[in-house]
């Protein structure tokens, strides 16, 4: 298995396919177009990347770098590719591209009574598994609540604040919270 990692634009052939993969993979208050996201790297505040094997398009990543962070925005693979490795080889990826970053990602607090908890705490468990490392910080927008996990380098909440603040998305306008252990 060997990825290919594709920075893409506009002009990027299979953008029909990265949306359906981001509308299958994203529950609809997470979802953001491929054409939405296209905009946000249009305006350097995003990178967009198709993942590849042997020409199939597999899946995507979505990050916002700053000086001190990366943030995983987004990462998704089309169902029949997943299980298969493809999520480590792009974490992977992304420690080679920011050695020198603390890399960020947030995702959906696992919940009890959440209708999609399995699939929830499988996503902790994948990032868990990357060696990403629990923050004790979470977020909320659009009505859920999030964890942070970094790795590589200690995590500093004023600097992801700043990062995120410096979106500019529709209606988002995080909240910040601590998270007891």
């Amino acid at each position: 298995m060997s990825l290919e990692f594709l920075r893409v634009d506009r002009d990027f052939i299979d953008q029909k396919q990265i949306d359906r993969i981001m509308k299958q993979q994203f529950p609809p208050e997470e979802y953001m177009s491929i054409d939405k996201q296209f905009a946000l790297q249009d305006r350097g505040d995003i990178e967009v990347w198709a993942l590849y094997e042997s020409k199939n398009l597999v899946g995507l990543m979505t990050l916002r770098t700053t000086r001190e962070m990366a943030y995983l925005f987004f990462l998704a693979f089309d169902r029949q590719y997943q299980g298969k490795g493809y999520g480590k080889e792009a974490v992977r990826k992304i420690k080679e591209l920011y050695p020198d970053k603390a890399i960020t990602v947030d995702f959906e607090l696992t919940e009890e009574n959440a209708a999609n908890k399995d699939q929830r705490q499988r996503r902790r468990n994948f990032y868990q598994k990357c060696c990403f490392s629990e923050t004790s910080w979470g977020l909320s927008y659009l009505g859920v609540n999030y964890e942070i996990f970094c790795m590589n380098k200690p995590f500093q909440i004023a600097s992801f604040k700043a990062m995120l603040d410096g979106l500019p998305i529709e209606n988002f306008h995080p909240q910040y919270f601590q998270i007891k252990p």
